[in-house]
């Protein structure tokens, strides 16, 4: 009996350790397995520690380790994004690494010296390459992706990222005026569809209809799946083109509140490919829908058409915002909306609720982060 008792205790004894053993096995080889893995074909990650609400600040601080390869030095987009408090994208099918805030600001290629940053091309000193099944940077480009917009310093065997504190006078006369109640977006009164609720277009101006879905690309149009169609004839032969007719406003913002809900996804595929958004590709996407071309990126799209007062808002403008305590500058832009009238905004985000959606942005922290504000339809 006391033999048997010394058996079966042993027996438990040789379990319990071979328990122990496998789980150490599989822990090791999820964990080797987490290290190597590259996020899957067509993945949009964002990584723990990130931002997961519009609103809220990236933290900024996590020491990125540098990798040496035949000489030269490199970091992994994995911890650069991560570091950055990014979120990043990864395209098997093109090879391409994109991270950004609410889209791609910054765009490499493996093998190509060719990046791109907020829509723009970058030219590197060396490409980045894939090894290991991970997409390393070259440290030779982070001075010319990050220097005039994010503190870094070289440190030991790493590089380390700093969140940064804007103090210009800008940025002072921002966040003073927020705090004003007398400050605030206000409506143009001379906006000619601010009261109209139907589409209705004013006598004697011309509107534009819809293009039809094509599965041709044009330039600039990539993202959306639709390209811009030819200028049509009125009154005989006179070619009106889209720059010089009249978009009807209500008929774009409602066409934007048909996709309310619509999911958000960051570097989003073409939509008609992946039904998602990023804040960029929707309202590239919305305005292709009505003849009017914008850039890939939200700093792309930031540079086109004219400036307006955000005292002078007409709906369809586009509203430009950065993100607090990230850049050197508070005009780096960092989201894009469109401006749906009453304060309102029609754009696409993860929170707080996720995808496309309406918010008010008369609120502290809509008017100490906004930028610009600016007009592509029907200028003066």
């Amino acid at each position: 009996m006391r033999l048997y008792g010394k058996k079966r205790a042993l027996g438990i004894l040789v379990l319990s350790c071979t328990a122990v053993m496998i789980s150490a096995a599989v822990a090791g080889c999820t964990a080797r397995k987490d290290a190597i893995e590259q996020p899957p074909k067509s993945a949009s990650l964002q990584y723990t520690g990130g931002r997961t609400a519009a609103g809220n600040e990236g933290r900024i601080g996590e020491f990125i380790p540098v990798h040496v390869w035949d000489g030269k030095e490199y970091v992994t987009a994995n911890d650069l994004a991560r570091s950055l408090a990014f979120r990043a994208h990864w395209d098997a099918i093109h090879s391409k690494f994109a991270m950004g805030d609410y889209d791609a600001a910054f765009v490499w290629t493996v093998d190509s010296v060719q990046a791109e940053k907020g829509g723009g091309i970058v030219t590197l000193a060396e490409p980045p390459v894939l090894m290991n099944s991970l997409f390393y940077i070259p440290v030779s480009a982070l001075p010319l992706m990050f220097q005039d917009e994010l503190s870094f310093e070289r440190k030991g065997e790493g590089i380390l990222f700093h969140s940064t504190e804007d103090t210009s006078e800008q940025k002072a006369d921002t966040r003073e005026a927020a705090l004003n109640p007398d400050w605030d977006f206000a409506d143009d009164p001379g906006d000619p569809f601010k009261e109209a609720e139907e589409s209705t277009v004013m006598a004697g101006e011309w509107a534009i209809s819809d293009p039809l879905p094509s599965s041709e690309s044009a330039e600039g149009t990539e993202r959306t799946g639709y390209a811009l169609p030819p200028s049509r004839h009125m009154e005989g032969s006179r070619a009106i083109t889209a720059a010089s007719r009249l978009t009807n406003i209500n008929e774009l913002v409602t066409d934007a509140k048909r996709y309310l809900g619509t999911g958000f996804a960051f570097a989003a595929p073409p939509y008609p490919e992946s039904g998602q958004f990023d804040c960029s590709s929707f309202t590239q996407y919305v305005y292709a829908r009505h003849s009017l071309s914008l850039a890939d990126s939200a700093r792309g799209q930031a540079v086109q058409g004219e400036e307006v007062s955000k005292e002078r808002l007409r709906k369809g403008d586009l509203l430009f915002f950065h993100v607090p305590g990230r850049y050197l500058a508070a005009h780096t832009i960092g989201h894009v909306g469109i401006y749906a009238g009453n304060g309102q905004m029609l754009h696409a985000a993860p929170s707080p609720e996720q995808g496309v959606q309406l918010t008010d942005i008369r609120t502290p922290y809509w008017k100490q982060t906004f930028v610009k504000a600016v007009r592509v339809a029907n200028r003066k």
